[in-house]
């Protein structure tokens, strides 16, 4: 048993039940002692590290999602994967990537934007070819009867790595490919 010194007499940490409260950290450390200064300080250290463990963690697959079989490769940020053995096109959600080809819409479109989106589908391909585990976090159907869904290549979005390279956007943002 552990014994602790106080007041010159020896006693054992569990007769001692004040000694082993949730609170006693509290009054240890005390942080009304600090300094504005320092309080500020170790608040922004906190909330840094708060950030960057987010951060991460937003990048990263929990790992609890649908595993899937890779069949094809459309475009950049579309894919034919088996989803519980049903063939099932995806369009990856929250990221928008260059159009391979002028679309119907009438879309503003340019030479660039066809060299990215060419860059955009091989870097696709060559994440979902090569990664040992694939899968889907399903978010919803789009109106063409798409599946909508995060896709994760051993672990890591690959959307995320896409906007990385410079060769995707947050679909919340506006993108001009051409400029």
């Amino acid at each position: 048993m552990l014994s602790v010194v106080r007041q010159g007499r020896v006693r054992s940490v569990a007769a001692d039940a004040r000694f082993i409260t949730p609170g006693s950290f509290r009054k240890a450390l005390n942080y009304r002692s600090l300094s504005l200064p320092s309080a500020a300080l170790l608040k922004v250290i906190l909330t840094g590290i708060l950030l960057f463990v987010h951060d991460v963690a937003g990048a990263v697959c929990p790992c609890t999602y649908t595993p899937v079989t890779l069949d094809r490769v459309v475009d950049g940020n579309t894919a034919w994967f088996f989803v519980e053995g049903v063939r099932t096109e995806v369009h990856f959600a929250l990221t928008d990537v260059p159009a391979l080809r002028p679309g119907e819409s009438g879309e503003a479109w340019c030479s660039g934007e066809g060299e990215k989106a060419i860059k955009a589908k091989a870097l696709t391909e060559r994440l979902l070819q090569s990664a040992e585990k694939l899968a889907l976090d399903i978010t919803a159907t789009d109106p063409d009867g798409r599946t909508l869904a995060v896709v994760y290549a051993d672990g890591f979005s690959v959307g995320q790595e896409l906007m990385y390279k410079g060769l995707a956007v947050d679909k919340t943002e506006p993108s001009s490919w051409c400029d």
